[in-house]
């Protein structure tokens, strides 16, 4: 499972993937992030031409091993709309730093971690 890349605007402190699909919940998943670069100010060229800024620092990619939560997700199956928020269909990646993320499962969106 790879989780999609922050880049650019897309920027925040948790991601989350839905319906992940996995048949053994005690080897670890594969999560990578890139974290966007720093770029300098824009320099204006004359004639409405403007070039971005240097770049300050360059995007930084990270990539971890990490095992899933120690009991397996509640998957409730059923039509009624009650028992969705019952079911954790969302796994959420959590930043605790720069270099340190943790998976947890959630009913919702990841807003609540």
């Amino acid at each position: 499972m790879v989780l999609p890349e922050f880049q650019g605007e897309k920027m925040g402190g948790n991601a989350s993937l839905c319906c992940f699909n996995l048949t053994d919940y005690r080897k670890p998943v594969k999560v990578k992030w890139v974290w966007s670069g720093e770029l300098g100010d824009p320099v204006n060229v004359g004639k409405g031409i403007t070039l971005p800024g240097k770049i300050i620092k360059p995007d930084t990619q990270k990539e971890s091993l990490i095992m899933l939560p120690q009991r397996n997700p509640i998957i409730v199956k059923s039509k009624d709309y009650r028992n969705k928020f019952k079911s954790e269909d969302t796994l959420c990646v959590i930043f605790r730093d720069m270099d340190t993320v943790e998976l947890q499962y959630s009913s919702g969106d990841c807003r609540e971690y």
